[in-house]
């Protein structure tokens, strides 16, 4: 899914060209609509529809470049991934069975982003087929050219143009929303069978030596799911603090346009649009929510392990205290709240959710204020 970010050998020269003629492609493409931001600034309805635009576009060249820039760690991160939170089936059927179940729903609803993409491209298609000759046909995205951009071929070339662009976009925002989703999805599975090893701990009570081994492999395991959570946060805090910031403007500006343009046939397209990215910012805390609770609550599961239960086992007191010591230990350790935070501002959790949706109706309250 990532393998196009990281070249590896003498094969990434190539690979890696064609990612910074995308970047300055990208960039280019931005300018038309900058143009049209500038002539329409006193309209603030058509200035809010072109920004919505724009800002996504900057949105997703911030995020490949900064990604592209982060290869070294998208590795670590990759390789960590799979030998450290990966489930195989033979390793635990049950878990791998509804981990793979919420990776198919996420699939599903991150394909959803597409469906803006064919309302954007579908009004100049029809103004092609309609009139191929006319002045007027609209572009995927409002712009300005400083030249005659109404002629067929270039008309052609502008609107596959801004699709590309667009599908580019999407498509990195779906593998970057999906990589963090599944590696949160895997982590709460991995810390449920660290609840089953706690539970099974209460079978070995008559042997102080595998309880102890059990013990010891259980928190270690626990280490490494801090260890993994701190390499996942250091790599994408950045780029999900700009989808952050990004959907909490995009909410408001978006809201605002709707409120002005009523129900007519771009508000289709605005509403959907809308609607993808509140979808996106709720999966990403979704899974980033249960990846915390599952962290949070193995502090209980250390306290009810049967720990109290060999003091009553006969056994050599040195070794009762130093397996009563590691689990005060795994405790201690567990009753810091796990969260996942966006470049140390916004909460990746439920919270964070409603946090980013109140600050965007407050922008769009002063925006109202503003316009009347």
């Amino acid at each position: 899914m990532f393998k196009w970010y990281y070249p590896q050998d003498s094969s990434g020269r190539p690979v890696n060209f064609v990612h910074w003629h995308t970047i300055l492609y990208k960039s280019t493409l931005t300018w038309p609509k900058t143009n049209f931001l500038m002539e329409n600034f006193e309209d603030i309805r058509k200035f809010s529809a072109c920004f919505c635009n724009v800002n996504a576009k900057i949105n997703g060249l911030i995020r490949f470049l900064y990604l592209l820039l982060n290869s070294n760690k998208i590795k670590k991160v990759f390789d960590m991934f799979y030998t450290s939170i990966y489930i195989h089936e033979n390793e635990h059927s049950d878990l791998n069975k509804i981990s793979e179940r919420k990776i198919r729903m996420l699939f599903s609803m991150c394909n959803k982003f597409f469906i803006p993409m064919g309302l954007y491209a579908l009004p100049p298609i029809i103004a092609l087929i309609i009139d191929p000759f006319s002045q007027t046909k609209p572009f995927v995205y409002p712009s300005v050219f400083p030249y005659d951009a109404q002629s067929v071929g270039r008309f052609l070339f502008v609107n596959l143009s801004f699709t590309f662009i667009g599908i580019f976009t999407v498509t990195l925002w779906n593998a970057e929303d999906v990589f963090i989703s599944i590696i949160m999805s895997y982590t709460q599975a991995r810390y449920q069978m660290l609840y089953e090893e706690l539970d099974g701990l209460c079978n070995f009570e008559g042997n102080i030596k595998i309880y102890r081994s059990k013990l010891k492999l259980i928190m270690k395991n626990q280490q490494i799911l801090q260890r993994c959570k701190d390499l996942s946060q250091d790599l994408f805090s950045f780029s999900m603090f700009i989808a952050m910031a990004y959907a909490t403007l995009h909410f408001c500006m978006i809201s605002f346009v709707l409120t002005k343009i009523g129900f007519e046939a771009d508000s289709v397209k605005y509403l959907s649009w809308m609607l993808v990215q509140i979808l996106e910012i709720f999966l990403l805390c979704y899974f980033c929510q249960m990846a915390s609770d599952a962290a949070d609550g193995i502090k209980d599961r250390f306290y009810f392990c049967g720990w109290e239960n060999l003091l009553y086992s006969g056994a050599d007191k040195k070794d009762i205290l130093d397996i009563v010591r590691k689990i005060q230990y795994g405790i201690a350790r567990s009753s810091r709240p796990t969260v996942y935070k966006t470049w140390y501002y916004w909460d990746l959790s439920l919270q964070g959710f409603k946090v980013v949706l109140s600050t965007s109706l407050s922008y769009f309250m002063f925006l109202n204020t503003l316009d009347n």
